[in-house]
């Protein structure tokens, strides 16, 4: 399957997905400015995001990592369980 086959909607979740990550890293390296760019790009690409958990969270996730907070469980950077995955 080639990605002109692919439904549009594999390319929105893909750009949100992707956003949503890139937000998270960049916040882990303390480029507060760009995960805000990215949130953007992420809520850019899928609106219905803009107040769902992933985003809020990353917009609470700024300051305490500013202050200080760098504990925390965050399911992007947890490893995947691939067990628990369905096989076609």
């Amino acid at each position: 399957m080639s990605a002109t086959e692919l439904p549009p909607q594999v390319f929105v979740d893909r750009d949100n997905l992707l956003g949503t990550y890139l937000a998270f890293l960049a916040i882990r390296q303390r480029d507060y400015a760009a995960a805000l760019r990215y949130i953007g790009s992420s809520v850019r690409a899928r609106p219905s995001v803009m107040f769902s958990g992933d985003v809020l969270r990353l917009l609470a996730l700024m300051p305490l990592h500013a202050a200080g907070l760098r504990h925390y469980n965050w399911r992007l950077w947890s490893k995947p369980a691939f067990a628990d995955m369905p096989v076609n």
